[in-house]
């Protein structure tokens, strides 16, 4: 051992008997005899003697936070193990240290990515590293400080890689499965990269998350410089051609909004402003496709409400969803769909990114689609429909009761109950007045055909929600802007171009004989050779690839839920 390091080991030991040095208390320091702080001057000591000063505290700092690790079965696995081992370093060390000087950034920039000062635990991580003074503090609370950063930042990171706890808490109805806890890996990258990087590692892959995330600040931009709009307090409706004074406050409040297509199409018209002329119209016909409205450019109740959304609300939209984004796997791989029910959309994804869009019609309100996420794994080609006991009771014995031919005129079978694919019983053989939903023995199954419920093709997930893809007969709901018209299967607007789409990416039974298994009208099974994951999302709040912010109607009520009692500022 060096001489150097045996005098600092004496004076240290001498300065504990003596009472010259506190260790333990919250603000325990080195104090002369007369209770000043010892001066540089009274101590004397090289450059050389205090670096291997502050070595021999590090050292101790360590074999005490290994003491918390092995004492403190409440702490998270990854931090008991990352401190029980002696081979690891301190993370954050001293208030100085690189880790420590940059994770307040890292805390600022969370919070513009809709997290909260209270999920963080943003004030509590900045008095630990305080804490970590060793010219302030003794090694033991350098030691509990040491420990505490690092549990909240591994929280920070299951808050990225998880999303928050509200989807449980809540009730928020989301069964899609989270990606695992962060483990030591990500306090592994803090050691060699620091916070920013870790963070980076768990963050979302998902392009729609960066979007979202800088529309959210620049609306925060738009707050703090007041550059919000007004409340229109009139209830008139008008039409393209009007002149009224609801025209102009419309024309001013998509000025001040935030997409800039139409403030620049509403700007046209300001030396005539109560004027709704044809710009104007095109403007409203914009806002009212990124809100879910009925697009027909008349400013009427619908619309009006949605101009009125405050700024401060429209924040919240957002950092909801970013939540829920967070409640997404963080990267879906090499290829998923990803339904969006609140959006009426689908997306096939590569990478992340879509390669595939189209409309979906979605459950109703009272049939609300659930959501959740499963694997695709084979497809239905001229598909039975199999009705569903709810329908069977509330729906389709009522319809046979009153109408004897009813069964007949929409192609539907009576089979024995749970046999869905057996053969059909004559219904004229049935006294259906003496049959009740609760003590039916049959089942209905309507026949494959182009009036099929299901159209001419299914995309199969096996799941307990008994929900799945497919066509349908009613093409012209996909012509409304709200299409909530389903009992929670997803109908999809083009589902021939996502048959041929799977079946080249995953499956070797290519789309050659496609159609000409559709025309044979039989019902033909086609599994695929690479199942492909499916996502039922709820999001109300969507950023395109152009920056077109899109706020969904939340048609299942859920966003007061996810909403949770927390904080929305910054």
């Amino acid at each position: 051992m060096k001489q150097s390091t045996i005098l600092v080991l004496a004076l240290v030991t001498c300065a504990a008997l003596a009472g010259l040095w506190t260790v333990g208390g919250s603000d325990a320091t080195a104090r002369s005899p007369g209770g000043a702080l010892a001066s540089d001057e009274g101590a004397r000591v090289s450059d050389g003697t205090r670096v291997s000063d502050e070595n021999v505290r590090a050292e101790n700092v360590r074999t005490i936070a290994r003491r918390i690790a092995e004492r403190d079965t409440d702490l998270p696995g990854p931090i008991r193990n990352w401190y029980g081992s002696p081979d690891r370093p301190l993370l954050w060390a001293d208030p100085h240290s690189y880790h420590a000087e940059t994770l307040p950034a890292v805390l600022d920039q969370a919070r513009l990515e809709g997290l909260t000062g209270a999920e963080l635990a943003a004030d509590e991580i900045r008095r630990n590293l305080d804490r970590l003074d060793a010219g302030l503090y003794s090694d033991s609370v350098r030691a509990d400080a040491e420990v505490a950063v690092s549990t909240a930042f591994l929280g920070i990171a299951e808050l990225y890689l998880q999303g928050s706890d509200r989807r449980v808490e809540m009730e928020v109805a989301w069964h899609i499965r989270p990606d695992s806890a962060p483990g030591i890996d990500v306090l592994s990258v803090v050691s060699r990269d620091g916070p920013a990087t870790a963070v980076d590692s768990v963050r979302p892959v998902l392009p729609l998350y960066d979007r979202t995330v800088a529309t959210l600040r620049d609306l925060h931009e738009r707050r703090d410089e007041g550059a919000g709009w007004s409340e229109i307090a009139e209830t008139d409706v008008a039409e393209p051609g009007d002149s009224m004074a609801i025209v102009r406050k419309a024309r001013a409040r998509l000025v001040s909004g935030i997409d800039r297509r139409e403030a620049e199409m509403a700007q046209r018209g300001t030396d005539r402003p109560s004027r709704f002329d044809p710009d104007l119209a095109r403007a409203i016909a914009h806002f009212q496709g990124r809100h879910g409205i009925e697009i027909d450019s008349v400013i009427g109740p619908e619309t009006l409400a949605a101009m009125n959304v405050p700024l401060e609300e429209r924040i919240d939209d957002l950092r909801v969803n970013l939540d829920r984004i967070r409640w997404l796997p963080r990267d879906m791989g090499e290829r998923a769909i990803l339904v969006n029910v609140a959006g009426f959309e689908l997306r096939v994804l590569e990478d992340n990114r879509p390669v595939m869009d189209m409309g979906v019609v979605v459950g109703r309100p009272s049939w609300r689609t659930a959501v959740f996420d499963d694997t695709l794994e084979h497809l239905v080609v001229n598909p039975y429909w199999h009705v569903p006991e709810s329908i069977e009771a509330e729906e389709t014995l009522p319809k046979v009761r009153n109408d004897p031919d009813y069964l007949t005129a929409n192609d539907i079978s009576v089979v024995p109950e749970d046999a869905n694919f057996g053969e059909p019983i004559d219904p004229s053989s049935i006294d259906w007045s003496s049959v009740s939903a609760a003590s039916m023995p049959y089942d209905f199954r309507q026949e494959p055909g182009p009036e099929n419920a299901l159209g001419q093709i299914k995309f199969m997930f096996p799941n307990r929600h008994s929900i799945y893809l497919h066509d349908t007969p009613a093409d012209e709901l996909f012509r409304e802007n709200f299409r909530a018209f389903s009992h929670g299967c997803i109908r999809v607007e083009r589902p021939w171009e996502l048959a041929r789409y799977i079946l080249d990416t995953s499956s070797h039974d290519r789309d050659g004989d496609l159609a000409a298994v559709r025309d044979s009208t039989e019902r033909t099974r086609i599994d695929l050779d690479h199942s492909l994951p499916v996502y039922i999302a709820y999001l109300t709040s969507w950023v395109d690839e152009d920056g077109t912010v899109s706020f969904h109607r939340d048609l299942y009520d859920r966003d007061p839920d996810a909403r949770g009692a927390t904080e929305v500022s910054p």
